[in-house]
């Protein structure tokens, strides 16, 4: 081999290196979905605006967008923006005998009463209660469907490349489950989208057994750990309103 084959050979293998410093190794999709478990161990409160939609009773109901917080241990703060504005829900847990706050809004605004998340009341439209709220429940529940079924050869989990959620870049998996209904999975597919930067999950859609949409979660402008106090996980006080004076404006 002469100088200049060697020469030759060293600038590819320079140039083999220099891309696969900028490019890097293709994601093992399994780091990929592990590395959410870890990540949320650094969490110990968010605000985000948070985007559900659920199959209930077989029927896809409206989207719905709510304000929300939350704050280790477990405080929950849910304040809807569409539909039903004005509806607001704290839940702390250890305070007011673990029952949710409720503000109903709407016509019902000045009304303030607490509810048990399981009663029929607080769950007849939700998939979950509002025990199960949050990213932390959203993680193990992905979590625990995946260490089954990879388990027991009942789940496939794949790669589908970059995604997008809010602006930020995301690396996209989906779920595939393999056994039928009775099997007692959530769900026969989970596509999920990770957030490429603080690697949580910040979408997550699902699919039942008729290949139907059963569940769609979104978290839009996620803060971690912004400092938030006391009175966050407050319900709004009771505005009062007086009534307009009596007296007349009538100067003759």
């Amino acid at each position: 081999m002469n100088g200049e084959q060697r020469l030759l050979i060293i600038t590819w293998l320079g140039l083999l290196c220099w891309v696969g410093a900028v490019f890097g190794e293709p994601l093992n999709p399994h780091d990929v979905i592990l590395r959410m478990e870890s990540a949320y161990q650094d969490v110990t409160e968010y605000t985000a605006l948070f985007l559900k939609r659920e199959r209930i009773q077989g029927i896809l109901r409206p989207l719905e967008k709510i304000e929300f917080r939350f704050q280790s241990p477990f405080k929950v703060y849910m304040a809807w923006q569409e539909p039903n504005p004005g509806r607001t829900i704290v839940y702390v847990e250890g305070e007011n005998n673990n029952k949710m706050q409720v503000n109903p809004g709407g016509l019902l605004q000045m009304l303030r009463f607490s509810l048990d998340p399981s009663n029929g009341l607080a769950t007849r439209n939700n998939h979950q209660t509002i025990r199960q709220a949050g990213l932390g429940n959203l993680i193990d529940l992905i979590l625990g469907q995946y260490r089954r079924g990879i388990k027991t050869g009942q789940i496939t989990l794949r790669s589908l490349g970059d995604g997008e959620v809010d602006g930020r870049p995301a690396d996209r998996l989906s779920l595939l489950c393999h056994a039928d209904q009775a099997a007692g999975y959530y769900a026969k597919r989970a596509d999920i989208w990770i957030d490429k930067a603080h690697h949580l999950p910040t979408r997550l859609r699902v699919y039942d057994w008729n290949n139907q949409l059963y569940a769609h979660y979104e978290y839009r402008r996620l803060k971690l750990n912004p400092g938030l106090r006391p009175e966050a996980f407050k319900l709004p006080p009771v505005e009062v309103h007086q009534p307009a004076s009596a007296e007349s404006d009538d100067k003759g």
